[in-house]
């Protein structure tokens, strides 16, 4: 078996799935040490998290209100990551898909302490970051704020900005709830938080985020009007993807995600939901280049609902693991 990628730039992101053991596992197939990796399996379970900036051993269920776990995801090496035998993430014979990005021009990965203010801007570089998750270590469940500078198929862009967060504190847990109005995004070096739901600043919680950055050739970010129908292509500029994460500003606040190695029609839900026909049906369409389909579910589609995108491709990722069976070489 030979573990092959796209060498043509700096590979930066990667998706690809293992099987389970049930005991400690090395993943070993990456061409980069990984800031970011989410593991989920096809069943019924929530993905798990574990950025560089997150404490040794630590990873978080996204969707969880509890403090992170410390036998899932453990660490990141040189060319991937080991687990632990949380069974989320590791029974033996089960299929696992993972996703793992490597901090730089398309990711930002940090931390920050909540103090508590009604509302905060954490200031990042000067990236214009239009997209970005939050994990609290404790307390709460995960969440995103998105934004939108664009005009897509006539609709303005320059939305004030929006969340969507998958679980309250505890004690009023809501899934996937989305509020596409509030709060403002004002900064452009920076992302939005409140003391408030999705509390992003709570004081003194720590929280952890994976700031998702457009740019040309690997990463764009964009939206989209939902209308309702199946077997739609959304067009992405200058490359194929091969990773495409949506969300639904509509009532379900839905995060769906599929790779290259997600086979079939089917996508994942970060939540507690198997994996899912009709909602990201491909992230790459044969018959042209710059496209990703989707179904007609109100997840991924909802008609009048503006619909959230992040894209990978170009020469910067691919999928592991690849059997090579053939190739030619030319000099040139």
């Amino acid at each position: 078996m030979f573990m092959l990628t796209n060498m043509q730039a700096a590979v930066t992101w990667t998706v690809g799935s293992y099987v389970g053991t049930g005991s400690n596992l090395t993943i070993s197939s990456l061409a980069f040490q990984p800031d970011v990796v989410m593991i989920k399996s096809a069943a019924a379970t929530s993905m798990y998290v574990k950025t560089s900036t997150m404490p040794a051993n630590t990873s978080k269920q996204y969707t969880s209100t509890g403090s992170g776990v410390t036998d899932a995801i453990l660490t990141f090496t040189s060319n991937g990551f080991t687990l632990g035998t949380n069974a989320a993430i590791n029974t033996s014979s089960v299929t696992y898909y993972f996703y793992a990005f490597q901090a730089g021009n398309s990711i930002k990965v940090n931390s920050y302490t909540g103090d508590g203010t009604a509302t905060r801007t954490i200031t990042t570089s000067s990236a214009n970051i239009n997209f970005v998750m939050v994990i609290p270590r404790s307390g709460y469940g995960g969440s995103v704020s998105f934004t939108n500078t664009k005009t897509r198929s006539g609709v303005a862009g320059g939305e004030a900005g929006g969340y969507a967060y998958d679980s309250r504190p505890s004690s009023s847990v809501q899934v996937a709830e989305a509020q596409p109005s509030s709060p403002a995004w004002s900064s452009s070096t920076g992302f939005p938080t409140q003391n408030n739901a999705p509390y992003t600043n709570r004081n003194t919680i720590v929280y952890d985020y994976v700031g998702f950055v457009e740019t040309a050739g690997e990463c764009e970010i964009d939206s989209f009007i939902g209308d309702g129908t199946d077997n739609r292509d959304i067009t992405v500029t200058n490359f194929k993807s091969n990773f495409v994460m949506t969300l639904n500003t509509g009532g379900g606040g839905e995060l769906v995600i599929k790779g290259g190695n997600v086979t079939g029609g089917n996508s994942q839900y970060v939540n507690a939901v198997s994996n899912a026909t009709n909602l990201i049906q491909s992230t790459s369409i044969v018959s042209g280049t710059g496209y990703f389909q989707v179904g007609n579910s109100s997840d991924v589609n909802g008609s009048g609902y503006r619909q959230y995108f992040v894209a990978f491709g170009g020469a910067a990722g691919g999928v592991l693991p690849i059997e090579l069976l053939h190739f030619d070489a030319e000099r040139v």
